[in-house]
């Protein structure tokens, strides 16, 4: 990567930020079909639309199916990261 586009005359250029920043997968999955979609960060990267899910819910566990996937920044995300449910 070559970093001398992100930097002038020594400074950080902010405009850039987020052609560096990590963007996290936060999928969008349904219980059951037609329902309400419910949203959760994925840990799994490579998670695909139509893939089966499993969610706990009352500790109970719940398959549910990926029906759309969201590439976005930390500062896009609907929840704080730390709030966020992983998946």
């Amino acid at each position: 990567m070559q970093l001398d586009k992100y930097f002038q005359n020594g400074y950080f250029l902010p405009q850039t930020i987020k052609d560096i920043a990590k963007r996290y997968p936060v999928i969008s999955v349904e219980f059951y079909p037609g329902s309400k979609l419910y949203d959760y960060l994925s840990l799994d990267e490579e998670v695909k639309v139509g893939d089966k899910k499993i969610v706990v819910i009352n500790d109970e566990p719940k398959e549910v199916t990926v029906k759309a996937i969201k590439y976005l920044y930390e500062d896009q995300l609907p929840l704080l990261y730390s709030k966020m449910s992983k998946i």
